[in-house]
C-alpha cells in the first residue's frame, strides 16, 4: 500500500470524524448561539442601539414629568397671557374650571370659553400639553414596571457580548498574516470602542434605576399641584 494512498485515507477519516468533534462540553461563544432577529450582526451597532434605544424610552417617559412646572405654569399664566393678547373680558374662573376637568382626567371644552383666533390656539396648546401631562403621569406606574427587567437583561447584554466581541478583535489584530494593516487598525479601534461601552453602560443603568426610584413619587404628588395651581 503506497504512501499517497495511506495519505488519502486518512484525510478522509478526519473529515468524517470532524462534525462529531465539534459537539464538546467546552465554553460557547454567546454571539454563536440563535442570534436575535434583531441583530445586526455587527457588535458595536448591537450594543449602541440597546443602550440608545433604552434611553430614549426612559427619556421619553419621564420627559414630560421633568418639565410639568413649566406646563403648570404656562396654564396658571393664561389669564394674564390672553389679557395681553385677546381683547374683552377673560373668565378666569371658567378658563380654570376648564383646566381642572383635565386634572381629574375628564376633557375640556375650549369652545365654551368664547375665545377665537389667537387666544383660543394659545389655550389649545397649552391645555392640550397639561392633558398629555395629566395622561403621562396616569400611565407612569405600569410603564415604569418594566423598565428595571429591561435594564437589567441589557446590563447582562453588554456583559456578555462586548468581551468576546474584544476576544475576536484581538485575536484579529494577532493573526500574522491574512488580515490587512486597516483591518487590525479598525479592530484596535472596536476594541477601544467596546471597553468604553463596557466601562459607561452601568454608570448609565445606575442613573436610570435612580430615575425609576425618584421620579413616580414627584409624578404622584402633581396633581394636587396642579390643582392649587388652577384657581
Amino acid at each position: 500500500m503506497n504512501r499517497s494512498f495511506l495519505l488519502s485515507a486518512l484525510v478522509l477519516a478526519l473529515a468524517a470524524a470532524m462534525p462529531a468533534c465539534g459537539g464538546g462540553d467546552g465554553p460557547k461563544d454567546p454571539t454563536d448561539e440563535k442570534k436575535d432577529e434583531a441583530s445586526s450582526g455587527d457588535p458595536i451597532a448591537d450594543l449602541k442601539a440597546t443602550a440608545d434605544g433604552l434611553q430614549k424610552e426612559v427619556e421619553d417617559l419621564f420627559a414630560p414629568i421633568k418639565n410639568a412646572e413649566a406646563v403648570i405654569d404656562g396654564v396658571a399664566k393664561l389669564p394674564a397671557d390672553l389679557k395681553a393678547k385677546v381683547k374683552g373680558k377673560i373668565d378666569t374662573k371658567k378658563l380654570m374650571a376648564e383646566a381642572q376637568k383635565i386634572v381629574g382626567g375628564g376633557e375640556f371644552n375650549i369652545d365654551a370659553l368664547g375665545l377665537e383666533g389667537e387666544g383660543k390656539a394659545l389655550v389649545g396648546e397649552r391645555f392640550g400639553k397639561l392633558k398629555e401631562l395629566v395622561q403621562s403621569i396616569k400611565d407612569l406606574p405600569a410603564k415604569v414596571e418594566a423598565l428595571p427587567g429591561k435594564i437589567a437583561d441589557a446590563v447582562k447584554k453588554v456583559a456578555t457580548t462586548a468581551p468576546v466581541a474584544i476576544g475576536k478583535a484581538k485575536a484579529k489584530m494577532s493573526m500574522p498574516f491574512g488580515v490587512s494593516d486597516a483591518d487590525k487598525k479598525k479592530a484596535q479601534e472596536d476594541i477601544a470602542t467596546l471597553e468604553g461601552v463596557m466601562k459607561s453602560f452601568p454608570e448609565k443603568a445606575d442613573g436610570w434605576k435612580k430615575d425609576i426610584t425618584e421620579i413616580p413619587p414627584k409624578a404622584q404628588a402633581l396633581p394636587e399641584k396642579m390643582k392649587a395651581a388652577f384657581k
